[in-house]
């Protein structure tokens, strides 16, 4: 039986004739088997190019090779050998050259000049051949890579050579200079020089009030407080700038939260007390804690000036710094008798777990909110996906085998090729996977990518789904190209 598989581009187009294999019996849907003619017929030229299976084979070989060749830029030879030959011309086209077993070498009996776009049209037109398990199954296209030896080097020996010598003659200079240098000598530091903070307020006694927490002073008002402006000014802006630098996460509440703040003359944080209990609960979670200096064990600050400020964090959003007055000094000592102030002396020593806030709790109602807010994300995702399209959906089934699913495949084509009638609103191709029924029904598709489920309605694959549940089917990928192009191909390949 006759046989013919037509494959069409805007510039070109591939037609094959052939039949298919006697020993195989003659049925509707028999792949061809044995190539009679090749015709490839180009727009604007007369004659087509024609021949045989070795002219065919040839075709396929050479228009790869030369592709390769004018994408890469790296001449590999083999678009010059066989019974088709292409190069380029001076005058930016391609030219086909067509001879025969018995004329090798001497003037060609076909000769084609391509343009770039005919020439890809060519190309694809080969590849959707290769796709195409109806038409030569058998006959496959080997590609790989170019050896070591075709890539021409692009740099000199001696500019690749010049690299490394300057690295090894630089590395070599570097280590004479730094081993005529002496060793430096280790001196271990004063105890005097070592001491870096003190309480920052002095207290009548060494015992604490009642109740409060291990690690914290009495409050009181320092005698020596910073009084010049100019000086508090740029403090105030140092401690700004380095505050709002290290508050990097939320707080966890839109409450204002407040805290007296004293500062050594060059803007170290040395000490914070929470002005209200919210702020005690909250102040682990503020810059506050990871900013203050820590001294080295028995370190203190002496007699050196200091500076005291309001620092609010607002909303969870905005910082606002202030400076302490003298009054307002005097005022929160009168008022809180029982306020503590937070050292680094005390952020270093062991404290008593049982009397800091309870910061595990804490975190354990924290993650009890992000858990529900968790679970309401995927409630609102669930009842988005339930109003979803559900007519993709793929068939649990046994697999038929390869002979089966090959037999299908035209089936397949021409049923989709027919119902294919909206004209494409998507740009490059669209994947999916077919299951088809032994009867040649699609009872299941799922797309492959994102453009698949975006542009579900320009392909007919749902109004050709049937609700059967067979119990073995065939799978198929199946690529909508936005050229009006189907191709469709068994799952596992041919």
């Amino acid at each position: 039986m006759q046989l013919q598989r037509n494959y069409t581009l805007p510039n070109c187009t591939l037609t094959l004739e052939g039949m298919s294999d006697p020993s195989q019996g003659i049925t509707p849907g028999a792949p061809m088997s044995i190539l009679v003619n090749a015709v490839c017929q180009f727009l604007g030229q007369k004659q087509p190019l024609r021949g045989g299976s070795d002219f065919f084979n040839s075709l396929v070989v050479t228009a790869s090779s030369y592709a390769q060749e004018q994408l890469s830029g790296i001449r590999s030879q083999l678009s010059q050998q066989g019974l088709v030959q292409m190069q380029r011309l001076d005058n930016g086209l391609h030219e086909v050259a067509v001879y025969t077993e018995d004329q090798a070498g001497d003037e060609p009996t076909q000769r084609e000049e391509l343009s770039t776009v005919q020439l890809f049209d060519l190309v694809e037109a080969i590849d959707q051949f290769l796709a195409d398990g109806t038409a030569l199954p058998e006959m496959k296209l080997a590609i790989a890579p170019l050896a070591r030896r075709d890539v021409p080097s692009e740099l000199p020996i001696a500019q690749r050579a010049a690299a490394p010598a300057l690295g090894a003659a630089g590395l070599a200079i570097a280590a004479a200079a730094l081993f005529a240098l002496p060793a430096p000598e280790i001196t271990r530091p004063v105890d005097s020089e070592g001491n870096q903070i003190e309480a920052l307020s002095e207290t009548e006694g060494d015992e604490t009030a009642a109740g409060d927490a291990p690690g914290e002073a009495e409050l009181d008002t320092p005698d020596n407080l910073v009084t010049d402006e100019i000086v508090i000014g740029a403090i105030q802006a140092d401690l700004d700038n380095q505050l709002n630098a290290a508050w990097t996460e939320s707080l966890g509440t839109t409450e204002d939260l407040t805290y007296r703040v004293t500062t050594s003359e060059d803007g170290t944080i040395l000490g914070y007390e929470p002005l209200d209990e919210l702020s005690r609960e909250y102040s682990s979670k503020t810059p506050l804690l990871n900013e203050t200096y820590i001294p080295a064990e028995g370190g203190s600050v002496g007699d050196q000036p200091l500076a005291q400020f309001r620092v609010s964090f607002i909303g969870d959003r905005d910082l606002e710094v202030e400076p302490f007055t003298v009054e307002d000094l005097s005022s929160s000592v009168g008022d809180r008798t029982q306020a503590t102030l937070t050292t680094g002396d005390d952020l270093d020593s062991e404290a008593d777990d049982s009397d800091k806030p309870d910061l595990a709790q804490s975190d354990a109602d924290s993650a009890e909110a992000e858990e529900e807010d968790s679970e309401a994300d995927d409630n609102s995702d669930s009842e988005a996906s339930s109003g979803s399209d559900v007519t993709e959906s793929l068939v649990e089934a046994e697999s038929l085998s390869a002979t089966e699913t090959e037999e299908l495949t035209t089936t397949l084509y021409n049923v989709i090729d027919e119902t294919w009638v909206k004209s494409p609103s998507f740009d490059g191709a669209l994947e999916y996977r077919v299951q088809v029924s032994p009867d040649g029904d699609v009872v299941g598709f799922e797309a492959l990518t994102a453009d698949g489920r975006d542009f579900a309605s320009d392909i007919p694959l749902g109004e050709l789904k049937t609700s059967a549940k067979p119990n073995q089917v065939a799978n198929f990928k199946v690529l909508f190209k936005s050229s009006g192009v189907l191709e469709v191909s068994p799952w596992d390949g041919f």
